[in-house]
């Protein structure tokens, strides 16, 4: 898992994704396309799960963003 990084290939079109979204390169995850594979490994399928799991974590901070600002009760909900 670690050793994703280690192509450059990877590192270079992460590092553009993230230049062009103008975002962290630490919000760039870089996951397998499974199309071709019948049974994929454990470390892709752990990328997948870490994006997923930033994503989600994305979600809730903005909503609880949201909740905050429109919320009469302040920040005790």
């Amino acid at each position: 898992m670690e050793n994703v990084f280690r192509y450059r290939c990877v590192k270079e079109i992460c590092e553009e994704v993230a230049e062009v979204l103008q975002i962290e390169i630490t919000s760039v995850h870089p996951v397998s396309n499974y199309h071709e594979e019948i049974t994929p490994s454990v470390a892709k399928n752990v990328l997948a799960l870490m994006a997923l799991w930033d994503i989600i974590n994305c979600g809730k901070q903005y909503i609880e963003q949201k909740f905050r600002k429109y919320s009469v009760f302040g920040d005790d909900y």
